[in-house]
């Protein structure tokens, strides 16, 4: 017999399952329909969730108007936020989808034979119920849609074959532009698929399938209003993303996680070679299903690890493919048959009782609480939408915004750089960058892509600004050049419950230049010093791989890259830095840690300047990984400063709470908080502020104090804290006269608790003089927990 044939099965095996198969996907249809969850707000998911929503509402372009890893039918996601505009499409489609989706698993479950196998599947779904969601139950999907097109080759009507192939093919085609993650796969199920047909002398099926897919992805590309010329664009600009992924967004875990699923990934390979071996008469299916399989698994293997730990996504998915295997391999040696079952069990209970939550009572009744919430919602349609009407009134509530919108109109804004759901809540004209959030902007292609966007003639009139970097990574290297461009045509016109709203003034075109001025060579660990510059320095980072850290990124993730900078205390701020983003060139100087600060150096407060970096990894092992020696690049850039009198005083206000003027200069740490529901400016010791009153005699008010947590967290009493040293000098040059000097120490004396107020009666201020207030440390010069704050300082007139 040649081993690349296998006899077609006989027509009791055609027909065998097919009561069990109807079974399975009805309890999957139950157990894992969603209808989404509630409005976006600030979350990040749910932002970029609504914006999906939004751009296929609005026809937005993959590829050039919308670059991310999902793709244009990413809308479809069962747990995607609600957007009012679709309820009715999303709620129907749902239905559709998880209909399609247990179809797949009906058939995958009818090519099983035997009591016991079908009883095994029962209970592997059982026990995985609570894991089959999101990208679980896609993948898995897609996992098993291999079997199901080798279940419906098996129909003996070619009626009802083609029927369930072309649910199957719409089913591929349509999580295939869900995800790009998922595209891959949905390739590999149209291509494998067509030669199990093939092999199966359904010729007219074969070519049905073969057609069928690219059809049905073409219609629904069309259909999601996508342009034919633009798939290109669209898989270049997916493919950019994932191949930068790892780098960008690797986080690591738990390694008793990583060493299961690395066990499970070793007896699952044993397996499919065992098959392999066994399998003689039918070896060219079984390598293409095996390949397939293996393909499916790194998929998995990088779902799951890249971004961090999660066994319970890669898991079930290999229990998933080892159902299948048990599919195809039912008349082959029992020893085979037996190994998967049994490991197919000891995975599933792996994936609920080894990791966290970890099979309790509770997360079942969870799960059978949330599919009775479905199916309350599936009856009842116009009661779920009017829960998330009201639902997205009190979002609205919350983040409302009627300044930003009174001012804005009808006229287009973007967001940086992760809370489009205030956006889209307020009902702003959107009109996002293309990678519309700034982490996922982490190459300089992608980071050049929106740079471009706001340096074109298609720039929005207004941004709104909230600094939200992720993962502890530096505040300015996420869109760092979206947020040069900024800087360059926008001024501040309005801040709104934290969010800066920023008007474009002016119309530079040129972009920044892809490369420094400046190179220095270093090592790891050596620290490097920023030369001195007057207004901003960018930084470029030069920094490749060895052969070892590029197969760790390929197989895993790319460590962790640190950036530890100075400035002009000994004081080291550690961040995270994007490899690939920091080689496109980012503001390294000053140091802006919020919109605030970005808005108070935009007009003259001259924020804290960055004396010198290095960098290093979380662990020390870790730098074999990386390339011996790196490359850093500077380039002093002038910025445009506009002069601290153009604010409005309510903006001043926000700015610098209870200041009568903005400060000219400052050092250290200081940010706006708000104490005792008070608003006020944080100063950590050593920290000092600078004004510059016109000339003339002054009566001064300040009230000013330390957190009031200091003294009740035991970490800094056990850090013998000593307080701060508050006091207030008239500086000329080198030359400063005391006016003011207060020691607060509320670990031991409890009147220095809480605010406290301080009246000076004649000030006298001559020209060249500034006013500097400090926060310095107590007596001790212990620099632990010394959380002071200024939360007034006026400046009364008196006469000369």
């Amino acid at each position: 017999m040649n081993r690349t044939h296998w006899p077609t099965p006989a027509p009791r095996l055609r027909e065998e399952g097919g009561w069990f198969g109807a079974l399975v996907g009805a309890l999957i249809f139950v157990v894992t329909l969603r209808l989404g969850i509630s409005t976006a707000g600030t979350n990040l998911d749910e932002s970029w969730s609504a914006v999906i929503a939004w751009a296929h509402v609005q026809g937005a372009q993959w590829g050039s108007d919308i670059v991310f890893t999902y793709g244009p039918l990413g809308w479809l996601n069962p747990y995607a936020t609600y957007y009012p505009t679709i309820f009715t499409t999303f709620f129907v489609s749902q239905i559709v989808l998880t209909l399609g989706i247990g179809v797949t698993f009906g058939l995958a479950a009818s090519l099983l034979r035997g009591w016991g196998t079908r009883l095994v599947m029962l209970v592997v779904l059982l026990v995985l119920s609570p894991r089959l969601n999101s990208d679980v139950l896609l993948l898995g999907t897609l996992i098993l849609a291999v079997a199901a097109v080798e279940r419906a080759a098996l129909v003996r009507s070619a009626a009802w074959r083609a029927l369930l192939l072309s649910v199957v093919a719409v089913l591929c085609a349509t999580l295939g532009l869900v995800k790009f993650t998922f595209f891959p796969l949905a390739t590999g199920v149209w291509l494998v698929g067509t030669l199990l047909l093939a092999q199966h002398r359904r010729a007219l099926a074969a070519v049905g399938w073969l057609l069928g897919v690219p059809a049905a992805a073409l219609a629904l590309w069309l259909a999601n209003g996508q342009a034919v010329s633009g798939f290109p664009a669209y898989l270049l600009t997916s493919l950019e993303m994932a191949s930068a992924y790892s780098q960008a967004m690797g986080a690591g875990g738990a390694d008793q996680e990583q060493a299961v699923c690395l066990a499970a990934s070793i007896g699952i390979a044993a397996l499919l070679l065992a098959w392999l071996g066994s399998d003689r008469s039918a070896r060219l299916r079984a390598l293409m299903v095996v390949g397939y399989l293996a393909a499916a698994l790194f998929i998995a293997w990088r779902a799951s690890f890249t971004r961090a730990d999660h066994a319970h996504i890669f898991l079930p998915l290999v229990a998933l493919a080892l159902l299948v295997m048990m599919g195809f391999v039912r008349d082959l040696l029992p020893q085979l048959r037996y190994a998967a079952t049994l490991s197919v069990l000891l995975l599933s209970g792996a994936a609920v009782l080894l990791i966290p939550p970890g099979a309790t009572l509770q997360t079942y009744r969870t799960t059978a609480e949330n599919v009775a919430i479905t199916w309350n919602q599936v009856l009842n349609p116009a009661t779920l939408r009017a829960n998330q009407d009201a639902g997205r009134a009190g979002v609205r509530s919350a983040l409302d915004l009627p300044r930003v919108r009174e001012i804005v109109g009808t006229q287009r804004v973007d967001l940086l750089t992760s809370s489009q759901g205030v956006v889209l809540v307020n009902e702003l004209n959107y009109a996002p960058r293309p990678v519309f959030q700034s982490y996922a902007a982490y190459s300089p292609r992608l980071q050049r892509l929106n740079e471009g966007y706001f340096l074109g003639s298609s720039a929005p009139p207004f941004v709104l600004l909230k600094i939200e970097p992720i993962d502890a990574r530096y505040p300015t290297s996420e869109d760092g050049l979206a947020l040069l461009a900024l800087w360059r045509n926008y001024r501040l016109v309005e801040i709104e419950r934290g969010f800066v709203l920023l008007k474009r003034v002016r119309d530079v075109r040129d972009p920044i230049a892809p490369a420094a001025v400046s190179y220095v060579d270093a090592a790891f660990g050596e620290w490097i010093d920023v030369p001195a510059h007057t207004s901003a320095m960018l930084m470029h980072l030069d920094l490749g791989q060895s052969l070892r850290g590029k197969l760790m990124a390929v197989l895993l993730r790319e460590p962790p890259l640190l950036m530890e900078v100075t400035l002009d205390t000994t004081v080291v701020h550690q961040y995270r830095l994007v490899r690939a983003a920091a080689s496109g060139g980012f503001l390294l100087s000053p140091y802006l840690v919020n919109e605030i600060s970005y808005v108070q150096w935009m007009y003259g407060d001259r924020q804290p300047a960055v004396q010198r970096v290095r960098f290093t990894t979380a662990e020390p092992e870790q730098l074999s990984l990386l390339a011996p020696r790196l490359r850093v690049g500077f380039t002093p850039q002038e910025l445009p400063v506009e002069p601290a009198e153009q604010l409005a005083p309510g903006i001043k206000a926000i700015l610098y709470p209870g200041l009568d003027l903005a400060p000219t200069k400052r050092h250290g740490m200081i940010q706006p908080i708000v104490e005792d529901g008070r608003p006020a400016l944080f100063m950590h010791a050593l920290s000092t502020m600078d004004f510059s009153p016109a000339p003339g005699r002054y009566r001064l008010t300040t009230r000013y104090g330390m957190r009031g947590a200091t003294h009740v967290i035991a970490g800094c009493a056990e850090a013998q804290a000593d307080g701060i040293q508050f006091q207030i000098d008239v500086v000329n040059g080198d030359a400063a006269t005391l006016q003011l000097q207060r020691n607060l120490n509320p670990f031991t004396t409890a009147q220095d608790r809480g605010l406290q107020t301080a009246t000076l009666d004649a000030v006298q201020i001559a020209a060249g003089d500034s006013l500097r207030v400090t926060v310095a440390p107590g007596a001790n010069g212990n620099l632990a927990c010394d959380w002071g704050y200024l939360a007034e300082l006026r400046l009364q007139p008196l006469p000369p």
